[in-house]
């Protein structure tokens, strides 16, 4: 057991592999808790032992989804949600998480989550039934712009990784389903020592990991080994992907690929660093910066040629293919304009100072009128 982390966050594992993560907030009135397995969509060929199994896509999303049928017919989501908790899921690539948030009532909240997530039950007739509602997600998902530009990013960044593909998978994989796939799955993947408990609460963390003792099946099971096929090179799939949608604006986004660095500090610089890159403002400020810095700009928006980003990243493109040499973009420099952007500066600074000072005789006009005694004011 440790106790290293930002916070005094406790840390323990558990005899049958479960990390448990608690910080203790005496203080907070609202309660939190996640119970998480390393399974996403990504995760659709696995070994455990010497056998290997394959599934179609969406399993992991179906299991998300199927899991809050409790074997007594209850529904878990309406369990937690009339003990007064605000509980949810998600799926990803790579993790499956369900949580829960409440201000009363946490530990049988807890009981809850940890239960019906580690009790599997589907029959022929559920898992028919979700497919329909799944399918329907999966539909306005591929009609959704936003969705449907960050899906054809990682198809072009990825040729062969799971991740190219949606998490709720395609309306011909979910067909491919059956109770025998999500029980092989839920066997692998929500072992406890797959899993991950995490808690912000009132409660000990002692008290915490022994309520995930008393719940959860107490033998240690082996960790599945996902196979996400050859190594991809950093080379992308497509340049470019285009899809027509009704939109009242186009929208794009621009995606690169490199090896993670190895996982502590290594990787959260990465991280850090790349997200600070990705939300770099475009415009002259960051031009006139990157070129100061000694950096080659060969795209630059809006101009007359290329009023939007989108576009110029289109002309760029369409020239690298046509083989044609681009400059890199001059840094120009408006005289007239950079004077003009100043005096509206100044005269916003001017009138911002006029308006402190009115305010400023308003109020103490006011601490005047209101000093002198009630039968003056009254008699005026």
């Amino acid at each position: 057991m440790t106790n290293e982390r930002p916070e005094n966050v406790w840390a323990t594992t558990l005899p049958n592999g479960l990390r448990v993560r608690v910080l203790c907030k005496p203080d907070f009135q609202r309660s939190y808790a996640v119970f998480a397995t390393c399974y996403g969509g990504a995760d659709r060929r696995f070994r455990v032992g010497d056998t290997w199994t394959d599934t179609p896509a969406g399993v992991a999303h179906y299991l998300e989804h199927k899991l809050f049928d409790m074997p007594d017919g209850s529904d878990a989501l309406l369990t937690l949600s009339e003990n007064g908790a605000d509980p949810n899921a998600f799926t990803s690539t790579n993790m499956t998480a369900y949580y829960f948030s409440c201000t009363d009532g946490f530990e049988e909240n807890l009981r809850t989550l940890l239960r019906f997530v580690s009790t599997p039950y589907f029959t022929d007739a559920s898992v028919a039934k979700e497919q329909g509602i799944i399918a329907q997600e999966i539909r306005m998902g591929e009609d959704d712009p936003d969705r449907a530009v960050w899906r054809n990013l990682m198809r072009c960044l990825m040729a062969r990784d799971g991740a190219r593909d949606a998490v709720a998978g395609t309306v011909e994989s979910i067909a491919e389903i059956t109770p025998e796939t999500l029980y092989a799955c839920h066997r692998a993947f929500y072992a406890p020592s797959n899993m991950v408990l995490c808690a912000v609460c009132q409660d000990t963390p002692e008290r915490v990991a022994a309520i995930a003792a008393e719940i959860l099946p107490p033998e240690r099971a082996p960790v599945p080994a996902a196979d996400h096929g050859e190594p991809e090179d950093m080379s992308p799939a497509n340049a470019r992907m285009r899809v027509e949608l009704a939109v009242s604006a186009p929208q794009m986004l621009l995606g690169a690929k490199f090896r993670p660095a190895e996982k502590g500090t290594a990787r959260l610089r990465q991280t850090l660093t790349a997200e600070l890159a990705l939300q770099a403002a475009f415009g002259e400020a960051t031009l006139r910066c990157a070129i100061e810095a000694g950096l080659t700009v060969k795209i630059k928006a809006p101009t007359p040629e290329a009023p939007s980003m989108v576009k110029a990243i289109d002309i760029y493109l369409n020239k690298v293919q046509k083989g044609e040499e681009i400059a890199p973009v001059e840094l120009i420099t408006d005289t007239q304009k950079e004077e003009f952007i100043r005096s509206q500066q100044h005269k916003l600074a001017k009138k911002s100072r006029a308006r402190r000072f009115r305010r400023r005789c308003s109020i103490r006009s006011s601490v005047r009128r209101s000093s002198r005694p009630a039968s003056a004011r009254f008699r005026r």
